[in-house]
């Protein structure tokens, strides 16, 4: 899907006139959740978000209709994972079970190196899986 995180990010600062790191800043605070700056970020987002839930929506119907098995879940990963409400949002929307990529969770780490990295766990997915290959 084409639509990514840079372009909430665009549509807070062009549509609430603030520079791209404060617009950030408010997305990965606020997110999608209603009742945070009485919905002004969220109601921003949402159009954004509709078009992601689009493109998922086709390729879940795509698979269904083509493959034995249906999709029971989705696992999200990358930096806008983490949007507040995101999952929660989209498990809604899409009717179907949603969940946060944990990448560490088959690794051996200490617990406190583990939670040191849990709020960028998303960011790191790829990378764990390339190394886990050994690429």
């Amino acid at each position: 899907i084409l639509t990514a995180g840079d372009a909430f990010t665009r549509a807070i600062s062009s549509s609430l006139s603030m520079e791209i790191p404060q617009a950030e800043q408010y997305k990965i605070t606020y997110g999608l959740e209603e009742s945070q700056l009485e919905g002004k970020i969220s109601k921003v987002l949402r159009p954004v978000f509709e078009v992601i839930v689009s493109e998922i929506k086709k390729a879940i119907l795509f698979w269904n209709e083509n493959e034995k098995e249906p999709i029971k879940n989705v696992i999200l990963y990358g930096g806008t994972a983490g949007l507040p409400q995101a999952a929660t949002l989209l498990a809604s929307l899409l009717e179907i079970e949603v969940q946060i990529a944990d990448p560490f969770k088959s690794m051996e780490m200490d617990d406190k190196l583990r939670s040191s990295l849990l709020d960028k766990s998303c960011l790191l997915t790829v990378a764990i899986g390339l190394s886990e290959k050994e690429v």
